[in-house]
């Protein structure tokens, strides 16, 4: 075969790096004093590294599922106790209303004055008798919880570092 020589490659490699030969030095042979075959394979279980880290952490997983439902059921318990004040609160106000309206029915305001102008000689006052109260005033209610131990004990952390 004629190679045409503009398209002409040089295929040769040159030796940049000698080739490796190893000697019997760099092989040992080892025999097992076991014959093990090819189609066997050792199960090997996953061991934790102590027991006592494993009874340490499982502890502290049901100390922590512990602290988690004990919030849980405070919680739900405040929760419920806001719902019955809210309700009495309701049933308050309702018998509020229906003893207002049960008093103005009973009470005629006529029969009333006429009976304070006539059998006690009551007047009405005058424009200079009539004192103005103002009555703006913001009704304020302040929650009142006891302290607890944690609460102490944070306020303590807090005097003690400087907060």
């Amino acid at each position: 075969m004629i190679a045409n020589k503009a398209y002409a490659y040089d295929l040769s490699v040159p030796e940049i790096v000698p080739e490796y030969k190893p000697s019997k030095k760099d092989f040992r042979v080892v025999k097992s004093p076991k014959k093990v075959q090819s189609n066997t394979v050792k199960k090997v279980k996953a061991q934790p590294k102590s027991k006592l880290s494993l009874i340490v952490s499982v502890i502290l997983l049901f100390a922590m599922a512990i602290v988690v439902s004990y919030r849980y059921n405070l919680i739900s318990e405040k929760n419920l106790e806001v719902q019955r004040l809210k309700m009495e609160q309701v049933t308050a106000n309702s018998e509020l209303a229906t003893t207002e309206v049960a008093i103005d029915r009973v009470i005629d305001k006529d029969t009333v004055e006429s009976y304070a102008k006539q059998q006690l000689g009551m007047q009405e006052p005058e424009k200079s008798q009539i004192i103005y109260i103002n009555s703006n005033y913001e009704t304020k209610v302040e929650a009142v919880s006891g302290t607890n131990i944690f609460d102490k004990l944070l306020e303590g952390l807090k005097n003690l570092i400087g907060m």
